[in-house]
């Protein structure tokens, strides 16, 4: 892939459109400006380091899996999550099933079993 040189006054404009828009992302402006996300990412971080502004902190993912409706909810959901997950079993009481192996192809050695030594010639 070619460089871009890309004129001040564009990284300026880029840095202040990816400032004033609430919610915005890296990627977001980046593919709407058809730049990079990680050349955009680096405009904003130099123009906040020049301007003595601290960098902001990480913002957070767009889609909550937690419900908005209030701290109750949320903790209601968080143990539920927890109890699920501590409590998780395989549905057939074992996996993989029959023994069998989750590679993708047959095994190179079709009569030897999981865990078996291998033979030695």
């Amino acid at each position: 892939m070619a460089l871009k040189d890309y004129s001040d006054e564009f990284r300026a404009d880029a840095v202040a459109l990816y400032e004033s828009t609430e919610g915005a992302t890296y990627k977001g402006i980046a593919a709407d400006l058809g730049v990079s996300r990680g050349s955009l990412r680096a405009w904003v971080l130099r123009a906040r380091e020049r301007s003595g502004v601290p960098p902001a902190p990480a913002r957070a993912a767009a889609r909550d899996p937690l419900p908005v409706g209030g701290g109750d909810a949320a903790a209601k959901r968080i143990r539920e999550l927890e109890e699920r997950s501590v409590n998780w079993r395989p549905a057939s009481g074992s996996w993989p099933p029959n023994g069998t192996s989750c590679a993708r192809r047959p095994s190179i050695s079709p009569g030897r079993q999981t865990g078996e030594p291998l033979p030695v010639r």
